[in-house]
């Protein structure tokens, strides 16, 4: 019995270790959130923003988005879950409101670091495989997460096409007009805070977004070679 119990807690620490290593193994490049069931996609590189990364080493914790944050991590020996011990950050801001409020969710609502004791707030966390990439989903006890892949060139690749939206402002429904345009397989609709409002999955004529109240919104396009930014006003 007592050989049986050992050999059990040794299974234990190595399932641990290997959770534990792949975790601290990468540069993780944040995604997207989900916040309440919502998928809010990191901003695209801006003039504040190149890149969210998150390094998790020897039980530290390092993000940065317009601030860094600092964090040291206790594992669990049982389940792929951990909770901070300690939490400290830069005191800047963002001055773009749309990475201001992207910061605001990362570090608040999925990250609580701000509301102690911190050690009640606890985290797990699992790995997905997709292509050759390895992507990182980390939950808050609340259900909200936050979604990593460990290769940045298939997180964002911007390319370069005239692509242009008509008409802009909108009533009811978009084209879109460029010699380019029919490399777009996906369209997105997100809001000025990044969060994703409406999704066409396969190319298009013509796109309806009637159902939205009037606005500015990011439109995202996506083709195999990359994705582009456009702005557009619903009336």
């Amino acid at each position: 019995m007592k050989t049986f119990f050992k050999i059990f807690i040794f299974l234990l620490s190595l399932n641990s270790l290997a959770q534990v290593t792949p975790l601290e193994d990468h540069t993780w490049y944040l995604e997207k959130l989900v916040i309440d069931g919502q998928t809010v996609l990191s901003p695209a590189p801006n003039s504040e923003i190149n890149e969210i990364t998150a390094i998790f080493e020897n039980g530290g914790f390092e993000t940065t988005v317009c601030n860094t944050y600092w964090a040291t991590f206790e594992y669990s020996e049982i389940s792929n879950s951990f909770y901070a011990v300690t939490a400290t950050s830069t005191l800047g801001s963002c001055n773009n409101t749309i990475n201001q409020q992207f910061e605001n969710d990362y570090t608040q609502q999925v990250f609580i670091f701000n509301q102690p004791p911190l050690e009640n707030h606890v985290y797990t966390y699992w790995f997905d495989q997709q292509g050759s990439d390895i992507i990182l989903t980390i939950e808050s006890a609340i259900g909200n997460q936050a979604v990593y892949r460990n290769n940045y060139l298939s997180l964002y690749k911007p390319i370069e096409i005239e692509i242009n939206l008509y008409p802009n402002p909108v009533k009811d429904n978009f084209q879109l007009e460029g010699e380019h345009k029919d490399e777009i397989k996906s369209v997105k609709i997100l809001t000025m805070g990044g969060k994703e409002v409406l999704s066409f999955q396969e190319r298009q004529s013509i796109y309806d977004i009637s159902q939205l109240l009037s606005g500015i919104y990011f439109v995202r396009l996506e083709s195999d070679r990359g994705e582009l930014i456009r702005k557009i006003i619903k009336k």
